[in-house]
């Protein structure tokens, strides 16, 4: 599987309509190229760190005595994304051609197993909705204003950070891209081969920079090769620590 950074600036995506005609050209045009099993875009790919955290409530949620809000990952995604990654669905649908701009269509979101457990224990949470709290004095407020989300799909746990998540991650929630693609001023555009990606590495790039040559692709790499670079952080530490033990070690035999 390929990866491929695209910066979307201001400049040259100043408003949604432009930021969804350059995602659906540059899907389109991937998914045609021979050797192209499917592809998908988002404004956080694993392992990375990019993404938001933002606090979500559930409709009709009664925080108890010292519970504290949580802020779960916010991720954007365009159709064929999670198919794409592998994600495995576990209850409802992922993202299609029918989640259309939020004006003309009930705007919608995928959650992951932690955010279920979290706020429906043993419950269906599909057909829930979910809400940005308006105001920090008043986090459970519900006005005329209040923007709406239900959840059409639950997926199971994605590692976003690292290979290695700590233990109290509270997990993610999903929009689609052609409801909020104003959300992210960069994407990142998953392709899978049905061969060795890297021979389709030039054509993807091309492919995408054939959309808009202002907007061009970069850091083109495997999943295996990031997944390779996120775990250069952890090792590091640990080659540090054997580089000062057999210091130490040879140290002690001179002496000795």
């Amino acid at each position: 599987m390929l990866t491929a950074l695209v910066n979307l600036p201001r400049s040259r995506c100043a408003d949604v309509d432009s930021l969804r005609t350059f995602s659906n050209e540059a899907l389109r045009r991937l998914r045609a190229l021979p050797g192209v099993v499917s592809a998908g875009a988002t404004d956080s790919i694993p392992p990375g760190g990019n993404h938001n955290d933002s606090v979500i409530i559930p409709e009709g949620h009664q925080m108890k005595p010292g519970e504290s809000v949580i802020s779960p990952s916010q991720v954007i995604v365009t159709p064929g994304y999670f198919e794409t990654m592998g994600v495995t669905l576990v209850r409802g649908w992922f993202f299609d051609d029918r989640d259309a701009p939020a004006a003309r269509s009930q705007r919608v979101a995928i959650v992951d197993e932690k955010v279920v457990r979290h706020f429906w224990p043993g419950q269906d949470p599909l057909g829930r909705r979910m809400y940005f709290p308006g105001s920090i004095n008043d986090l459970l407020a519900v006005t005329p204003q209040t923007e709406w989300f239900t959840v059409v799909g639950v997926i199971r746990d994605v590692k976003l950070d690292a290979i290695v998540e700590p233990s109290n991650a509270v997990g993610a929630y999903y929009f689609p891209f052609a409801q909020r693609p104003g959300a992210s001023r960069g994407i990142t555009i998953a392709v899978k081969t049905a061969g060795d990606p890297h021979a389709l590495a030039n054509a993807v790039r091309a492919a995408i920079n054939g959309v808009d040559r202002e907007l061009p692709a970069f850091d083109t790499q495997t999943l295996d090769e990031r997944m390779e670079k996120s775990l250069v952080s952890r090792r590091s530490p640990v080659l540090l620590s054997l580089g000062f033990g057999a210091v130490a070690l040879l140290l002690s035999a001179i002496v000795i």
